[in-house]
């Protein structure tokens, strides 16, 4: 993970726009497991790169994969992104990442986690929401802006409900709690070859 090459900076200079977006799952060590082998800290360096020397016709986002294991700390993450106030990162969607969800391989759905987890994450983007937007709006005018901030703050919105829905697409007879016994397999087996910990990265899992 790093800034792009000499070569390709100098070729965005011949264009009037270049819209970049950065798949960035999380923050500080969740998105060190969930995007391994990248550092945390490399990663706000070439963040503050495009924020502060990219040149003026780039537009920077960043794309957010919600997975099972994340989905408990997206209001983390956009909270985060808020908190660095940046010039250039997040700004056409008024401050916030994009939000894309995860659906294959159905081990890391949202769909899969059992409903205890289901039940808590649902208090906890219920309490989240609704205090959020009345705190927050983004610093601007520009209705493109303001649409796009609302059109990424509703799919947050209804990230829980696309958890609720068990409707697995698969060519396996396979049970929602067979697909999280497959999350859980594999989570370990990769922390056996990584020495990595996934419920020491998202603690939360060990309320499930």
């Amino acid at each position: 993970f790093d800034k792009p090459p000499s070569e390709i900076i100098e070729l965005w200079k011949y264009f009037k726009g270049v819209h970049v977006h950065i798949s960035i799952d999380d923050i500080g060590e969740r998105n060190e497991y969930i995007r391994y082998p990248v550092k945390w800290e490399k990663t706000k360096e070439v963040l503050n790169w495009y924020d502060n020397e990219s040149d003026t016709n780039i537009q920077i986002d960043i794309a957010k994969t919600v997975q099972n294991l994340n989905l408990y700390y997206v209001p983390e993450m956009i909270e985060w992104v808020i908190e660095q106030n940046y010039k250039k990162v997040c700004k056409g969607n008024g401050g916030v990442p994009y939000h894309h969800l995860c659906t294959n391989p159905e081990r890391c759905s949202p769909k899969v986690l059992p409903n205890l987890a289901k039940q808590i994450i649902t208090d906890k983007f219920f309490n989240w929401y609704d205090n959020f937007i009345k705190n927050y709006k983004p610093e601007t005018n520009n209705s493109q802006i303001l649409d796009n901030f609302e059109f990424q703050m509703t799919r947050v919105k209804q990230l829980t409900d696309f958890m609720d829905d068990e409707t697995i697409v698969t060519n396996l007879d396979t049970s929602i709690e067979e697909h999280f016994h497959h999350m859980k397999v594999w989570n370990t087996a990769l922390d056996k070859q990584r020495n990595t910990n996934y419920l020491e990265s998202f603690p939360i899992f060990k309320d499930f």
